[in-house]
């Protein structure tokens, strides 16, 4: 009632035959220059603003559900508190407005302009915003939950605290975005550009990441339980303290990411590219990185019990303290690494490149050496027998746990 007592000047694109229009559900307002109106409060539930001019006006707290706003211009205008469940936003412009605990569920925002929008508090449960651009807007604490943003710019936004379980982010931009401490579980980033993106300590349990790109993202303290990592590029990320317990990481590139007490018990690592990477104090038991590149990778203290590294080529890593009890080694490559008072009790090591490696006090007890190569390597001090010895392929220049040099 109130809001239909609120008249406005005329400005029609076509005459109405009124010098005054109506504001009231249902009120065809098809291109309407409605600019800085005072609206707030209105009801203007279905009503037609196809292409409509609302820069500058004061929408708080109006109910504009199920209106059809398809083209319209909202700029710089006050949302506050709205509601518009189901409308229709198309190719709308809410550049610079202030849509704080507005009301956008199921809400068509396709295309639309939503940069440098302050979107807080703002309730987007299963929105569509298929390639709107939110750059640098302003999301945090909002409801994202099943909202589809498959191609969207989100470039420099912030989406920390928001709550955007089973959303959609296929293919979308998210650069420099802070998601710090969000809930993003079960959410999709299929080909998603997160480069240099905030996650810290942000919740990614069973995410989709295949084909993202995420290099340099700091991503501390982050939860990645079961997520799928697929191709991912995660090129000098931070990922210290992130649990990846049973993720799917095969063919990712974590090139000098730093990983130090990373979690990563049962994820499969299969062929990823980890050269120079930092896994210091790491959890990697029954993991699987076999064919994987850790060349000059750092592993010192980290748990890799049961782990299995065959064909892996972990040339001049440090893993020197490293549990490696009953992992396999077969095939591996470990030149020149180093493995100083590494446990590799009952370890498979069978057909493995132990060249030049440095094993003093290494603990190798019942490891199998069969056909191992230890030429020029470093036992001074090391825990095998001589049977252990005896089933190597070479052990030209090295020298025994005596401190003797085998010629």
């Amino acid at each position: 009632m109130a809001a239909t007592a609120s008249l406005l000047p005329l400005t029609p694109v076509a005459p109405l035959g009124t010098d005054e229009y109506r504001i009231a559900p249902g009120a065809q307002l098809a291109r309407a220059n409605l600019a800085c109106a005072q609206l707030a409060v209105a009801d203007l539930t279905m009503a037609d603003l196809t292409e409509a001019d609302l820069s500058g006006a004061d929408l708080l707290g109006a109910n504009l559900s199920l209106a059809n706003l398809t083209g319209a211009q909202i700029r710089n205008a006050i949302l506050s508190g709205a509601f518009l469940p189901l409308c229709n936003l198309t190719r709308v412009n809410l550049s610079g407005s202030f849509c704080t605990e507005t009301n956008f569920s199921q809400a068509d925002l396709s295309h639309a302009n939503l940069e440098n929008v302050n979107l807080t508090l703002a309730n987007l449960y299963q929105a569509r915003l298929v390639e709107a651009s939110l750059k640098n807007a302003y999301l945090s604490g909002a409801c994202l939950v099943a909202a589809v943003l498959e191609n969207a710019e989100l470039s420099g936004a912030d989406l920390a605290g928001v709550n955007a379980v089973h959303a959609d982010f296929t293919h979308a931009t998210l650069t420099w975005a802070h998601l710090l401490e969000g809930n993003f579980n079960e959410a999709c980033f299929k080909g998603a550009d997160l480069s240099h993106a905030m996650l810290f300590r942000v919740s990614l349990n069973h995410a989709d990441f295949e084909d993202a790109h995420l290099l340099g993202v700091n991503a501390e303290g982050a939860m990645l339980s079961r997520a799928r990592l697929l191709n991912a590029d995660l090129t000098c990320a931070v990922l210290k303290k992130a649990n990846f317990s049973e993720a799917l990481l095969e063919h990712a590139r974590l090139y000098q990411v730093e990983a130090t007490a990373i979690n990563l018990t049962r994820a499969r690592l299969s062929e990823v590219e980890a050269a120079e990477a930092n896994f210091n104090g790491a959890l990697l038991t029954d993991a699987n990185a076999s064919r994987a590149n850790f060349m000059g990778a750092d592993f010192r203290g980290a748990d890799l019990t049961n782990i299995t590294l065959t064909n892996a080529d972990l040339t001049k890593a440090n893993l020197a303290w490293a549990g490696l009890t009953k992992a396999n080694l077969a095939r591996a490559e470990f030149l020149g690494a180093c493995l100083e008072e590494a446990d590799l009790r009952y370890a498979d090591l069978r057909q493995a490149n132990l060249q030049q490696a440095r094993l003093v006090r290494a603990d190798l007890t019942e490891a199998n050496l069969s056909g191992a190569d230890l030429s020029g390597a470093d036992l001074s001090e090391a825990k095998l027998t001589p049977a252990q010895l005896a089933q190597t392929k070479s052990l030209r220049g090295t020298l025994l746990p005596d401190k003797s040099v085998h010629v």
